[in-house]
């Protein structure tokens, strides 16, 4: 696409005003279009959350100048090539080529550069080597992110233990960002704007990028995935949080024998607002536009392999979050399409081009609607407006349900030892789900 027909297209969109982001992103149509036309692939469109593109990845350590070792994940003019693998009931088992391990060029389009998301691990499980290269294992979220436009750090960094963020790991976040905006090698095509930068993070690292958004509220958005914040030292700062943000995480449960996690820290329903504050949680006590999605699970069930630690019954909680991720972050850092308050996925119309991008794109909603080991909560306080919705199946368990669930508990089982995974390894994994089946 060249910059005349991108600018002309845009000019004779009269509704474009409308949406959240056109402005930022007209602003930035700057700076020219790639050298090379090929750059461009096939993709004639604006990439966002409801037209994706491709993805693709860059490993790159401190010998190659990174300022640590860090994946970085980008959109990408080609499609992922199919993965071979073996469909079950219950989860895709791959058994074809690592989907990290093919290298293709970043999209280079006349338009406004790609914004910047960093995503912080935390700690690993407790069965994972803290030097095992854990931050490869959170490639599914940023590749979505990737696929909607943007440009995503995954930095490897230490988060583990009793863990506090000290103004060094602060700085050192900030400077992934300005290292991505100047010195690598696809610096051109990133936005510079700092409104233009989501900070997310997991568990202690969710921790580490609400620390830094206080530091810098010029950010423009906040995800935060099962951080624990009952523990954390700048609980009572988190309300002076205006940046628009998101929250997940795992309900509280009752302990129950073979199941060791009960989510205390990390759900704000549970943990108390500040002293003297007439609010019953934290979560009613925070006052920034907020989301949250609230799930029955346990605190690693973003991972494919949560590394031994108990795991809820659905097995979707990954995709979905990767999903609601995507939408929240759209709908606040610039994209041509709008995205409804509910995170929905927006119903566009596609070209058949656009259709083979999009194939498997936001497909967690239609996974967990139909699965009966599913259930997450979606709320949301905007501007004064407030709402919820149920992203499991609508009616409520009946006795087949359970039938089912331990059916598909008793396939990831022989799953797993299929996998060469031993049964001291697979059982407890089965049993933690058959506890989650609907009883």
């Amino acid at each position: 696409m060249s910059r005349r027909r991108l600018l002309g297209s845009l000019a004779a969109a009269p509704t474009l005003s409308l949406f959240p982001g056109c402005a930022e992103l007209v602003e930035g149509v700057a700076g020219g279009c790639p050298a090379d036309p090929a750059a461009s692939g096939d993709v004639t469109w604006i990439p966002d959350v409801a037209h994706p593109v491709s993805w693709g990845v860059h490993d790159l350590t401190t010998a190659s100048g990174a300022p640590r070792d860090m994946m970085i994940y980008y959109p990408a003019a080609l499609e992922p090539e199919p993965v071979i693998g073996i469909e079950t009931t219950a989860r895709r088992v791959v058994v074809g080529r690592d989907p990290l391990n093919t290298p293709r060029p970043m999209l280079k389009l006349c338009i406004g550069r790609w914004p910047v998301v960093v995503f912080l691990h935390g700690g690993p499980p407790p069965n994972v080597p803290v030097l095992s290269g854990y931050y490869r294992q959170w490639w599914r979220l940023p590749s979505t992110l990737a696929r909607c436009g943007y440009v995503v750090v995954v930095p490897n960094h230490v988060a583990y233990g009793d863990y506090e963020a000290s103004p060094a790991d602060i700085a050192a976040v900030m400077r992934d960002v300005d290292w991505v905006r100047t010195q690598w090698s696809e610096a051109e095509w990133v936005d510079q704007r700092p409104t233009s930068t989501a900070l997310a993070g997991h568990s202690n690292g969710a921790r580490l990028a609400g620390a830094t958004i206080l530091a810098h509220p010029e950010i423009g958005a906040f995800v935060s995935l099962s951080g624990g914040y009952a523990g954390w030292d700048r609980l009572s700062e988190l309300p002076t949080i205006a940046t628009p943000s998101f929250f997940m995480w795992a309900k509280l449960r009752a302990p129950t024998p073979g199941v060791l996690a009960t989510n205390s820290e990390e759900d704000l329903d549970i943990v108390p607002p500040r002293r003297g504050s007439a609010a019953a949680s934290m979560w009613d006590e925070l006052a920034m536009p907020k989301h949250a999605a609230v799930f029955e699970g346990h605190h690693f069930d973003y991972l494919d392999d949560s590394g031994g630690w108990p795991r809820g019954a659905c097995p979707h909680i990954g995709a979905l979050a990767a999903d609601l991720t995507a939408l929240f972050i759209s709908s606040n850092l610039a994209s041509l399409t709008q995205v409804p308050l509910d995170l929905s996925p927006p119903q566009v119309q596609l070209t058949p081009n656009q259709q083979r991008y999009a194939q498997g794109h936001l497909s967690s909603f239609d996974q967990v609607r139909i699965d009966p080991r599913c259930k997450v909560e979606l709320r949301w306080s905007v501007g004064g407006v407030t709402g919820s919705r149920a992203l499991g199946p609508s009616p409520p368990p009946t006795p087949s349900d359970r039938t089912r669930c331990l059916q598909l508990c008793q396939e990831d089982y022989a799953d797993c030892r299929a996998a060469g995974q031993s049964a001291q390894t697979c059982l407890p994994q089965q049993q933690s789900c058959n506890l989650e089946c609907p009883r």
